[in-house]
């Protein structure tokens, strides 16, 4: 009986017709999907790299950051990285790729980054969606990548400044406890940190885009009392919302212009006259549609909690803070899962027709694991804040995936990235090594941000691994 029971269960794993086992679900394919895209780009661009065939096979390591970041290969399919086209910056390059064989335009256009109609483009999953993200700074230089190519590179670069200018504060109406310049020893921190408390819209992919970014301190705080509630985007009276101008960004470059010695929001109204006029208020509408909700929601909450704990002590973590906080996840967990599950069903149920019912979509959760670095911040030695993080990210990844949410594993993305640059010799040029801070540079949130395309994409599209125009790429895994 047992024999039996035993033979029926490998029956159900195992599939003789295709002689392979069958992967769980659609989720755990398009996380697996979107982890092994991610870490293939970061292996290229880790890998020894010869500019020829004739070039000595021990020279791989001696490229340079740029050289490694303009092949062919990252050319074609990184996404969010506009800045490619120009190829190489030799005199000599013209435009092209690290191996002087292609024009990076000509593969970035093949490709569909760009050079496209939206509807035609590699972006065309995310036409027309409203895009959540919940987070800390990390999460902010995501939200900034999404914009680039809306909004262009200097979005990029700026988004910090604008968005502490042109973006909604929290505090008062949705956020309770802090106000503009307090202090919260029992939470590590004062005063500045309050400047990131932020709610910013501008616009999305296609004419109903929307671009969101909502400042996250803790798993659970009292502006979680707003966002799950009933006048917060999930609920059933949201509030309307007002869409920011990105206009005049670029004389956010000038940081020159933003005051240095504090940083408040008395003194970031100083900021250059350039910048206010050009996004004057009347450059902000109503965005909101009574059946409005965002489509794409994603949450990353950790590495922000971690300096918090560490502060609160000065010269240790406060490992009972971080105690009571990663309890707190699987509350956030299961509020956001209660409160957007009410109201896909409530939407679902609201459709009128067949055809508006089979067109309905959920509302796509994606947890996103805290990033790999940040650790070497003034005064935060690397060991107890890492650990810290990893509790965080190994925590969060079990109680979502009890859920049912979806994770992309930024953290692990990210090691995969930087562990070629990690405790190189002090004689090694610093153009050769990815430098180690809390917001990486080139590629890694490019690489994080196309792995967040991929698995947004392939979550919304249950046919997606049967999809003609999703390819399959030399090396066996799915490319856009």
């Amino acid at each position: 009986m047992i024999w039996s029971a035993l033979i029926v269960i490998i029956l159900l794993i195992f599939s003789p017709s295709k002689g392979q086992f069958k992967v769980a679900s659609h989720v755990h394919r398009c996380e697996l999907h979107a982890l092994t895209t991610a870490t293939h780009l970061a292996d290229v661009h880790n890998a020894p790299m010869s500019l020829s065939d004739n070039s000595d096979p021990n020279s791989g390591y001696d490229h340079d950051i740029e050289e490694r970041l303009y092949q062919d290969y990252i050319v074609e399919h990184l996404g969010f990285s506009n800045f490619l086209q120009k190829g190489v910056s030799s005199d000599l390059a013209k435009g092209k790729t690290t191996s002087g064989a292609n024009v990076a335009s000509v593969l970035m256009k093949r490709h569909k980054w760009i050079g496209h109609e939206l509807s035609q483009s590699a972006y065309a999953p995310f036409k027309d969606l409203w895009i959540y993200m919940v987070g800390d700074s990390t999460t902010r230089q995501l939200f900034s990548i999404f914009g680039i190519p809306i909004h262009g590179s200097g979005f990029g670069h700026n988004s910090k400044e604008w968005s502490r200018e042109r973006c909604t504060p929290q505090w008062p109406h949705h956020r309770r406890h802090h106000h503009g310049g307090g202090s919260f020893p029992e939470e590590g921190w004062s005063g500045n940190c309050g400047n990131n408390e932020l709610t910013c819209h501008i616009a999305g992919f296609g004419k109903e885009g929307i671009l969101t970014f909502d400042w996250k301190h803790f798993p659970y705080e009292d502006y979680d009392d707003f966002l799950w509630g009933e006048t917060g985007p999930f609920g059933s009276k949201p509030e309307g919302i007002a869409i920011a101008s990105t206009a005049g960004h670029d004389a956010y470059a000038n940081r020159s212009s933003v005051p240095r010695d504090k940083d408040s929001y008395t003194a970031r109204r100083r900021l250059s006259a350039a910048a206010e006029a050009a996004a004057p208020p009347a450059s902000r509408e109503n965005a909101h549609r009574a059946n409005r909700r965002p489509d794409v929601l994603t949450i990353q909450t950790g590495l922000h909690t971690c300096v918090h704990a560490r502060y609160t002590h000065k010269d240790a973590m406060n490992h009972s803070q971080v105690d009571r906080y990663v309890g707190d996840l699987p509350r956030l967990m299961e509020t956001v899962r209660r409160v957007v599950s009410s109201r896909d069903k409530a939407a679902l149920a609201a459709a009128s027709t067949l055809e508006a019912r089979a067109a309905h979509k959920n509302t796509t959760i994606i947890w996103v694991t805290s990033g790999r670095v940040g650790h070497r911040a003034e005064g935060l030695p690397m060991a107890d804040h890492d650990e810290c993080v990893w509790r965080f990210n190994a925590h969060a990844r079990r109680t979502a995936h009890r859920l049912g949410f979806a994770v992309l594993e930024r953290e692990e993305i990210e090691r995969r990235l930087l562990y070629a640059s990690q405790n190189h010799e002090k004689k090694v040029p610093r153009s050769e090594f990815l430098r180690f801070k809390m917001h990486l540079e080139a590629p890694a949130p490019q690489i994080v941000s196309t792995a967040l395309l991929h698995l947004a994409t392939c979550l919304r599209n249950h046919s997606f691994f049967g999809d003609v125009s999703y390819v399959q790429s030399p090396t066996g895994h799915l490319v856009l």
